[in-house]
């Protein structure tokens, strides 16, 4: 089994790579993805714009 040192210095150069910064990209991706899916559902999203809009037409008016 390779060393912690040696282990260390092929995942920074795995990062410093563009297959490496592919996937961290993709993972970075798939993670908004899962956050959108998960947390922020239409219906959530819609009443908050509706309590948005009305509270700035009653500002302007």
């Amino acid at each position: 089994m390779p060393s912690p040192t040696a282990i260390s210095e092929l995942h920074r150069k795995l990062k410093r790579t563009k297959a490496g910064k592919e996937r961290k990209r993709a993972a970075r991706l798939k993670g908004t993805i899962n956050y959108y899916t998960y947390f922020a559902t239409p219906a959530s999203d819609e009443k908050s714009t509706d309590e948005k809009s009305t509270a700035t037409k009653s500002k302007a008016s």
